[in-house]
């Protein structure tokens, strides 16, 4: 089976420090993809370097907030993925050190999905949001029909999701997931806090379709950096300190 990972970042510093660290060095098939306006002239030359803005798709045109799932989409139209099974991570995790040999006993045949930041469905901060959840139910409503509440109230046991942007798939399911959220696409892309929108649409869409996968906890830590400024995270000292425990690892 193979497996390609991409990373996004929007830095070209980032990707500078993190080659110099050997950050991300486990991974045989790694692309990092650049989103936003920065420049990139320092690392232009490498061989696995994915520009989203020099994509003839790019939905960054629309709303720089939708962050990650830009590349998503970039990835998905331009056909850029040539594997069996993908890695979506965002450049601000540290992965444990043993993340290859536990993931690889969990990637199976008709392994669909692996999630690494665990939340609990009827959690608050899954779709109680109202600037998250409200317009991204809405729209899976329109469009798909589905009430989400009713649905996630009607789980009576705990269960869990992995939330965050940072999920392993199959291509076959990345590729459906795209495809379901292509008209939710054009709802939310103008939304200040859409980039949070498709970091839940994923899990639900898993749950819901009750997709075979598996949710790993402990082996990937998100810093959420927020330099996008949407969670209210960001300070320099915030991510300067982190930024140091990135390059560690």
């Amino acid at each position: 089976m193979k497996i390609q990972t991409f990373v996004f970042v929007h830095d070209e510093q980032i990707v500078l420090d993190f080659e110099s660290n050997n950050k991300f060095k486990e991974f045989q098939n790694l692309s990092w993809v650049f989103l936003g306006q920065n420049p990139y002239d320092r690392i232009k030359h490498m061989d696995n370097l994915i520009v989203a803005r020099e994509l003839e798709y790019n939905i960054e045109d629309h709303n720089k907030q939708l962050l990650a799932y830009s590349g998503w989409h970039a990835l998905w139209r331009n056909n850029l993925i040539d594997a069996d099974f993908i890695n979506l991570f965002e450049y601000d995790i540290i992965l444990r050190s043993d993340f290859q040999q536990i993931q690889a006993e969990y990637i199976k045949e008709d392994t669909q999905f692996i999630g690494y930041v665990p939340l609990e469905i009827h959690n608050y901060l899954f779709l109680g949001k109202e600037n998250v959840g409200l317009p991204l139910m809405n729209s899976i409503k329109k469009h798909h029909g589905i009430d989400c509440l009713e649905y996630v109230n009607g789980i009576e046991n705990e269960k869990f999701v992995g939330l965050t942007s940072n999920q392993s798939m199959s291509v076959d399911t990345f590729n459906k997931f795209m495809e379901w959220m292509a008209p939710i696409e054009n709802d939310i892309k103008t939304e200040y806090m859409g980039g949070h929108m498709p970091e839940r649409a994923f899990p639900f869409y898993c749950t819901y379709y009750n997709l075979h996968g598996y949710l790993v906890s402990d082996i990937l830590h998100h810093l959420m950096m927020d330099t996008h400024g949407t969670t209210g995270f960001y300070s320099e000292e915030y991510f300067n300190s982190n930024y140091e425990k990135l390059l560690k690892k």
